[in-house]
């Protein structure tokens, strides 16, 4: 599914909040509360949101980039998520793979799991 977002607009504040109305107010103000209280510095934070939106296919989430006092992460950074254990891309640091770790053990589908977002599955 394609959202276009208003110019303007926040992504996740109009997906959830207006789109979705009711359960959508408090799901947005839970993710937004998220990005508002982490103690993550930006790389680790993102490593970890874009590995649990790998694990879950949301393609809204994978294309997204949280953006920290106008600096987001680099493009390709995804492809450092994706290959994290195995390559030193962008030199990524051991708060960088503790992350994916977290990620990964908090999020890994269990056996017949169904993606909410494209029915497969994993």
């Amino acid at each position: 599914m394609n959202v276009d977002i208003p110019e303007g607009k926040d992504a996740i504040e109009y997906v959830w909040g207006e789109m979705v109305p009711g359960i959508g107010i408090a799901a947005s103000n839970f993710s937004l509360s998220v990005y508002a209280h982490t103690t993550l510095g930006l790389r680790e934070f993102e490593a970890a949101r874009l590995r649990i939106a790998q694990i879950g296919g949301c393609l809204f989430c994978l294309d997204r980039r949280t953006e920290r006092d106008g600096v987001k992460v680099e493009e390709d950074f995804a492809d450092a998520v994706t290959q994290g254990r195995t390559t030193d891309v962008f030199g990524l640091p051991c708060r960088f793979r503790g992350s994916l770790t977290w990620a990964d053990m908090q999020n890994t589908p269990y056996p017949g799991y169904v993606s909410t977002c494209d029915g497969t599955k994993r």
